[in-house]
């Protein structure tokens, strides 16, 4: 029981209490005269599940798999997700149902971009803290308009520069078929999307990737 003075006070904050936890209550009317008077209905309600843990994230192909520790209490789940760090709760998000559903795969997403997550939990008592930030960079996808010119013992090639690239390596070979065990050149720097592949034979064709 608490005792709680006055009869102006008609809210009280019970506070130190374990979250995704159910409490039940009934308050009673005091006179110091007379003594305790009867119990109310009773009432209860749930306080707010404890963040998820255990976060992480994974890049694929067009998405990223999330993982999570489930939450004691918690009945539901939001995603919260952007691509720039600093990720809370009006940030964009996913509504994700079910405590045992501790994994996620967002999908249709942009390849070679990082994507940084933050999870809540959900229960009738109102959304949790966040959990910890994680992200996840998609996979790169291949470059694309990719061109050859050959010139006196030379070939020009270009291609567009691709989102989320650092680098880049052609694979070249005087045979169609290449792959990445054929000869190789690395290309340093996103903003280096041409070479000049120079000292080749005259009047010999070379295939490139």
């Amino acid at each position: 029981s608490i005792n709680f003075t006055g009869n102006d006070n008609t809210s009280y904050i019970h506070a130190g209490l374990d979250n995704g936890t159910r409490y039940y209550y009934k308050v009673a009317s005091v006179n110091h005269s007379i003594g305790l008077g009867p119990l109310s209905s009773e009432i209860s309600t749930i306080t707010i599940a404890e963040p998820p843990g255990n976060m992480s994230a994974t890049g694929g192909s067009d998405n990223v798999t999330l993982s999570w520790s489930s939450a004691a209490g918690a009945d539901n789940y939001t995603i919260y997700w952007s691509t720039s760090s600093g990720v809370n709760n009006s940030s964009n998000s996913i509504n994700f149902t079910g405590n045992d559903n501790t994994s996620y795969i967002h999908a249709g997403l942009d390849n070679g971009t990082r994507y940084y997550y933050k999870v809540a939990s959900v229960n009738s008592g109102g959304i949790g803290g966040l959990s910890n930030e994680v992200s996840a960079m998609t996979d790169l996808a291949a470059p694309d308009n990719v061109s050859a010119t050959g010139g006196s013992e030379q070939v020009i090639l270009s291609w567009n520069k691709m989102n989320g690239a650092d680098n880049y390596t052609i694979y070249w070979s005087t045979s169609s078929g290449v792959d990445n065990s054929s000869n190789s050149i690395n290309i340093t720097g996103n903003d280096n999307n041409t070479y000049i592949h120079f000292g080749l034979d005259n009047d010999t064709r070379y295939y490139y990737k």
